[in-house]
């Protein structure tokens, strides 16, 4: 889980999420690009993270952008080098985790999700042969309706999964070892991170999983102005040069 930890509001979320989800869970720190702006943009370009054009056109003007995508990039990297599939000497076959949940700092959870139910849920999705590489697990209200007319992919009492749509938000998703491993070697991302998704989505058959478990909590986009039901605000939006 990518966490802002200069934020009360979202450690404190990210406790009651690791009180439920235990040992499933583990925190990754949030790169701080509203306070530490210049050392990341410095550190993006020189590692070809990002490009020269994303910065000039994007990220001066919304500083949280950057660390957006970094936290991210850095979070698969992470993933990529300690749980790529390797080939165990004892065993004799491949051994590695195939699938990662990544969750944002203000993804919200549906009471005690993380029981036996919940994970024969996500075991007989994951086991279906959807032949996706990317499910997208929290889908923010402006695209409930459009997402909801595709054909189904995949039926069940708590999940519907749909061929994803281009969409904005990565509050919560389930990624492929696969996909981890092109986004790791392309390394450079030009544009926001939820539009790259949608432009690489087609080469991993992406899909959205209406749910029962997940909800954002932040603002979903610039005008969203929902107050009273998104507490979590937003760490892009609402600042753009000020620093925490």
């Amino acid at each position: 889980m990518i966490v802002f930890e200069k934020d009360e509001t979202r450690n404190n979320n990210y406790t009651h999420i690791m009180n439920i989800m235990g040992k499933h869970i583990f925190k990754f720190p949030a790169i701080d690009t509203i306070n530490n702006y210049d050392y990341w943009k410095s550190f993006a370009l020189d590692n070809k993270y990002t490009t020269q054009k994303y910065i000039d056109e994007i990220c001066d003007d919304n500083k949280g952008k950057l660390g957006c995508n970094l936290s991210h990039q850095l979070l698969l990297n992470y993933i990529y080098e300690n749980h790529k599939p390797h080939m165990d000497s004892i065993k004799g076959k491949e051994i590695g985790q195939q699938w990662h949940m990544i969750m944002e700092d203000d993804v919200g959870i549906k009471g005690d999700i993380w029981t036996e139910e919940f994970e024969e849920q996500i075991n007989k999705l994951l086991a279906a042969n959807l032949n996706t590489k990317y499910i997208q697990m929290c889908i923010y209200d402006n695209f409930i309706i459009p997402q909801s007319v595709k054909a189904k992919v995949y039926s069940d009492t708590k999940m519907i999964v749909y061929p994803r749509i281009p969409q904005f938000g990565t509050c919560c998703y389930l990624i492929h070892i696969d996909m981890i491993k092109y986004i790791v070697e392309q390394k450079t991302i030009g544009d926001n991170i939820d539009f790259y998704y949608n432009t690489i989505g087609g080469m991993f058959e992406a899909t959205a999983c209406m749910n029962n478990y997940f909800i954002s909590r932040g603002y979903e986009d610039r005008s969203d102005a929902r107050n009273d039901k998104k507490k979590f605000g937003s760490l892009i939006w609402n600042v753009k040069n000020e620093k925490l």
